[in-house]
């Protein structure tokens, strides 16, 4: 094995997660299972810090004080709130990785989950989790915008919406405080 592929091996391993709807597991190429956690998140209820991950957050679940919410923020095998999700990926990479998840060279990354499996590029990781809660938060709005009546299908099921349709759906994000991004 070459000297760089040795570096890269220690600054930048394979990683495998399973996001499951109870466990969460993380494997490391030549190490094996580095992490077996519940796939459970505390956090503040007033800024979105997070309090506890894993075991530690499902033991404060029917104990947490008022001022801690605790999330099993994937359900039924669905993801159900991708802004807890990254937070939890996010502190359990960290720790069944430490310092080299804050590394120049970022880890290869496939995500597991029931529905099937996807790899991630490292330069790409941060962009597919806010582009994927942004396709479903558009999902939403299509699905509820069709039940009103508002459009049409054939004005939803396209690849870029007209410009009205996109101006409404910015409108109906910022009505509910959700993070929109303009796409055109």
């Amino acid at each position: 094995m070459m000297i760089w592929e040795r570096i890269e091996q220690v600054l930048a391993p394979n990683v495998a997660v399973d996001l499951g709807t109870v466990n969460t597991l993380i494997y490391v190429r030549h190490r094996g299972i580095v992490l077996m956690e519940p796939t459970a998140i505390a956090v503040d209820r007033a800024d979105g810090r997070v309090i506890a991950l894993g075991r530690e957050a499902l033991s404060m679940l029917g104990r947490e004080p008022r001022e801690i919410a605790v999330h099993r923020p994937v359900r039924s095998g669905v993801v159900a709130d991708y802004e807890l999700t990254e937070k939890l990926l996010r502190g359990l990479l960290e720790r069944a990785l430490g310092h080299r998840l804050r590394a120049w060279v970022f880890p290869r990354l496939v995500l597991g989950t029931p529905s099937g499996v996807t790899f991630i590029p490292p330069h790409l990781a941060e962009e597919v989790v806010t582009y994927s809660e942004d396709i479903r938060q558009r999902d939403v709005f299509g699905k509820q915008r069709l039940a009103e009546g508002v459009y049409t299908s054939g004005q939803i099921d396209v690849p870029v919406w007209a410009e009205e349709i996109e101006a409404d759906y910015l409108a109906w994000c910022e009505e509910r405080g959700l993070a929109a991004t303009r796409r055109r």
